[in-house]
């Protein structure tokens, strides 16, 4: 008997632009940090089935769907039920997950912009994240040193 893949949801392969796994050497990532013209274009060029307008969408089978559930998008049960019923094509879908993805990192692309307005400060978190870094290195590096029995001065 064959043991069987128990993959937990949480660990999940999230799509791109054209359904295979999202990857940057692909080239087909939706970029969290772009403008907003850019991240609509990639959004909406979100490859989808040929299905005619009006006609019922598996939704456990479309990739725009995916994204609705990847961002817990709150109207997703009224969604999967237009998608079932033919109420709603792929270009609605899509906008409503552009609207979804745009609020989703409004927080951090403001963040970010404060960040890229401030390179001092920037310079002055990576220090501070250096020298934590530093003391929690060496505190562990002394612990090894002692556990082997050799002190600083036979490093020297």
């Amino acid at each position: 008997m064959l043991p069987e893949s128990q993959i937990n949801k949480e660990v999940q392969t999230i799509p791109g632009l054209e359904g295979a796994k999202m990857s940057k050497s692909y080239g087909n990532t939706i970029e969290i940090f772009a403008d907003e013209k850019v991240l609509k274009k990639k959004i909406m060029s979100l490859k989808t089935a040929s299905v005619e307008m009006g006609q019922p969408i598996d939704p456990e089978t479309c990739s725009v769907m995916a994204f609705h559930r990847l961002f817990e998008n709150p109207n997703l049960a009224k969604l999967e039920t237009d998608y079932q019923n033919g109420a709603i094509g792929f270009g609605d879908s899509k906008k409503q997950l552009f609207e979804l993805v745009w609020e989703y990192f409004s927080e951090a692309r403001a963040k970010r912009a404060i960040l890229e307005a401030n390179p001092d400060e920037v310079q002055r978190i990576l220090k501070m994240g250096a020298q934590k870094a530093s003391v929690i290195a060496e505190t562990k590096l002394e612990m090894v040193r002692s556990k082997f029995g050799l002190s600083g001065k036979h490093l020297i």
